[in-house]
């Protein structure tokens, strides 16, 4: 059952006669990977303002809020313990007179620091894991997700304890044991 058309004819497959440039005008002009990517998150409201408050919140932990403190984070006063917020103390103090202020910043830049230390983490050492799994396929790869399903039914805290345990404790370590079960 072989069905043909006869209105078509091979006249109408025929080039339309465009040349280079007409093809290059149609299309538009090249555009790179940054400049591609900042197109789309100028599209993308949602993405930039996320953007515009990452930015502001890095500037006010490593560069604004240093600079508006005149305490220490770690500086005990206990006269002026529970210091209402005023124009001296913005947020106020705790109960052994520190300055909330500054310990915010300096929690803010600690976090941060610990997030971007596990996302790396998580990026040198998940990626390679993942790809060699999906290169090599087959048994290695039923070894490796065997290996993740282990890895992920043990609960986080645990994790974190045990890395307490065997590391000295510190930031790198709880780093360390975020980037593990992340």
């Amino acid at each position: 059952m072989e069905t043909t058309r006869s209105d078509l004819t091979p006249e109408h497959f025929r080039p339309l006669g465009t040349g280079e440039k007409d093809g290059e005008r149609i299309v538009g002009r090249p555009v790179g990977f940054w400049q591609d990517s900042w197109i789309r998150l100028k599209i993308n409201r949602g993405a930039l303002i996320s953007l515009v408050l990452i930015i502001l919140l890095f500037a006010m932990a490593f560069v604004v809020g240093p600079l508006l403190s005149r305490y220490s984070s770690f500086a005990q006063d206990l006269t002026r313990s529970y210091t209402n917020p005023s124009g001296e103390f913005w947020f106020g103090t705790d109960n052994f007179g520190r300055d909330m202020w500054t310990r915010v910043w300096a929690g803010t830049r600690v976090s941060l620091y610990i997030a971007l230390l596990a996302a790396l983490l998580d990026l040198f050492v998940g990626v390679p894991f993942g790809a060699i799994s999906g290169f090599l396929g087959g048994r290695v790869d039923g070894v490796m997700q065997r290996t993740i399903e282990v890895l992920n039914g043990i609960p986080n805290l645990v994790v974190a304890v045990l890395a307490m345990v065997v590391f000295q404790p510190g930031i790198l370590t709880i780093s360390i044991a975020i980037g593990l079960t992340g």
